[in-house]
């Protein structure tokens, strides 16, 4: 069965959707912005921050659905919940999305030439591990050795 806006709590186990209410009501999500047509970006507080992202096609089926949580006992974890609860309360209520950051980063970014690039890259690599993990998984650098 496909999972959309208007179906997802019939697919999701009870106590997961349980916890996504209780995410909702305690407003442990940070941010949530619209990133594209049917695309949005959330960040949610939990034991951790966590980043989730969720793509709908235009009949509003999820398409994507990504989470950075540990959670692996369902298609659907309390993050992933929370965050579809919020956005079909938002387009049910014609209520605002955030419109910025990772938009104002694209902006940005495509106004910056190569070497300023680099550089911003090198300098998010050095600090931060995850960052660094996460562009050379991105770029495939762990699977080839130097001269290959």
């Amino acid at each position: 069965m496909k999972i959309d806006i208007h179906n997802f709590e019939s697919i999701i186990d009870p106590d997961v959707l349980n916890r996504g209410v209780q995410i909702c009501q305690n407003e442990n999500i940070q941010t949530l912005e619209k990133i594209g047509d049917n695309d949005y970006s959330a960040i949610v507080a939990g034991s951790e921050i966590y980043l989730t992202n969720i793509s709908f096609d235009r009949a509003g089926a999820l398409l994507t659905h990504t989470c950075n949580c540990p959670y692996q006992s369902g298609p659907v974890c309390k993050h992933k919940a929370a965050v579809l609860l919020t956005i079909r309360k938002h387009l049910k209520n014609n209520l605002p999305f955030e419109q910025g950051k990772l938009n104002q980063l694209n902006t940005t970014l495509d106004k910056q030439d190569k070497a300023a690039l680099t550089q911003i890259i090198m300098e998010l690599a050095k600090h931060n591990m995850s960052s660094r993990n996460s562009l050379l998984k991105l770029l495939d650098i762990n699977n080839h050795s130097p001269g290959k």
